[in-house]
């Protein structure tokens, strides 16, 4: 699995960005807040729907009233994108299922069931959450 794109709206301090991942490495830089962290949180929580032991209000930007994550990543030639929001209700944060899609090469695959959209990433990528944190998160 190859991240190629990661776009965030209303995610903590990131308003409106956009961050491309060329072939080879990749490294985020900036100053403290300035949003790196962010997008890491906001690629595990846009592949798996549960923000990395935190709530939904660590990622959403405290004047928004939504936000969205769109992460598009390549495995084995074919193009997939998948797209969660998130929503502020009353006091409370969840996530949009409304805005939960998965694509494959711009077809749909997958929508607003997480189950359904969980089962098809493992299917992909062969990744599951567990495995995925284990080999990208290094402990502290």
């Amino acid at each position: 699995m190859k991240i190629e794109v990661v776009q965030l709206e209303n995610i903590r301090s990131h308003i409106k960005s956009t961050v491309p991942f060329t072939r080879g490495f990749n490294c985020l830089l900036g100053g403290v807040g300035t949003g790196k962290s962010s997008v890491l949180y906001a690629i595990d929580f846009a592949l798996f729907g549960e923000p990395l032991g935190r709530s939904f209000e660590y990622l959403l930007r405290e004047d928004a009233d939504s936000g969205k994550i769109t992460v598009q990543f390549s495995q084995n030639g074919r193009t997939y994108r998948i797209v969660r929001g998130l929503k502020r209700r009353g006091k409370g944060i969840s996530q949009d299922l409304e805005a939960l899609k998965l694509f494959e090469d711009e077809k749909l695959l997958a929508s607003m069931k997480t189950d359904a959209v969980a089962e098809q990433l493992k299917a992909i990528t062969g990744l599951d959450r567990e495995l995925y944190r284990e080999i990208i998160w290094v402990r502290q």
